[in-house]
């Protein structure tokens, strides 16, 4: 990912970090939802594997930002 982003232009870096933002924030509302059913182990399986996909988006986010940066 780190050597993809270094490619593109400041407007796809801010458009690929909103498009990560949003993915979080549903995938957080998805979870939410989901915990009224916890006691399912697939919705346990989905939280868990929801929360590996925030944490990976949120690196993501991390390394565009710091690109951004890196480039003034």
């Amino acid at each position: 990912f780190q050597l993809a982003i270094a490619d593109l232009e400041l407007e796809q870096l801010h458009a690929e970090s909103a498009r990560l933002h949003n993915s979080i924030y549903h995938l957080e509302r998805s979870n939410i939802a989901l915990e009224e059913f916890k006691d399912d182990g697939d919705c346990r399986i989905a939280i868990g594997e929801n929360i590996t996909t925030i944490e990976r988006q949120r690196a993501r986010i991390e390394m565009i930002r710091a690109e951004v940066e890196k480039r003034g």
